[in-house]
């Protein structure tokens, strides 16, 4: 939907799927866990070296990521880890703190607290942003999946560390409904904006 709203003659949306999930089109490249604790340092190398191919066969001069969940986890620890390998990033839905995310998703399910122990946390690695990349994050106040202070406390962090980064509380939208609400693209556009030509 947001891809859409934005595609223009020099604008285009690109989407990618997470290492080692099957889409429509196929399996993608790299390794997913079942259970999904699969935020690895080269699950993180594979996106980037897609991003940097994506940038050289299209000569993009701009790359804006935009991630939902998984997905913005994924985009914060490769523009953490990778810096250069996007230009600005939306997160959205964002479990950016993953040890407290994990202790509060066994809660919801009863089961026992056993923390991933493949992936990386985001919150660890918001120092390696450069300071020029703009970030938006954007969680919905009743999404219960993501509750939004994982988010929040990853934008604190990069704020507090010179980055150009905020946080965003959307009231009435949850995990999934967040991606209808119209201020994405608006965001989007704004970001886009607000990087050199």
């Amino acid at each position: 939907r947001v891809g859409r709203a934005l595609q223009t003659e020099d604008r285009h949306a690109v989407r990618m799927s997470r290492p080692g999930y099957q889409t429509p089109a196929g399996r993608s490249s790299g390794w997913a866990n079942p259970r999904d604790d699969d935020y690895t340092a080269e699950n993180m190398a594979r996106v980037a070296g897609a991003l940097a191919t994506l940038r050289q066969t299209s000569r993009a001069q701009r790359v804006v990521l935009v991630g939902h969940s998984g997905g913005a986890a994924t985009a914060a620890l490769v523009l953490g880890r990778h810096p250069g390998a996007a230009d600005a990033a939306i997160l959205i839905g964002c479990p950016c703190d993953v040890p407290p995310w994990r202790t509060h998703r066994n809660g919801q399910r009863g089961s026992i607290d056993r923390p991933w122990a493949n992936s990386l946390n985001p919150l660890a690695h918001v120092g390696g942003i450069p300071p020029a990349t703009p970030v938006i994050a954007i969680t919905g106040a009743d999404d219960d999946n993501s509750l939004p202070r994982f988010a929040s406390r990853w934008g604190e962090q990069a704020v507090a560390r010179g980055g150009r980064a905020s946080f965003e509380e959307v009231p009435g939208f949850d995990h999934g409904t967040i991606l209808r609400w119209d201020g994405i693209a608006q965001r989007l556009q704004t970001l886009i904006a607000a990087l050199p030509p």
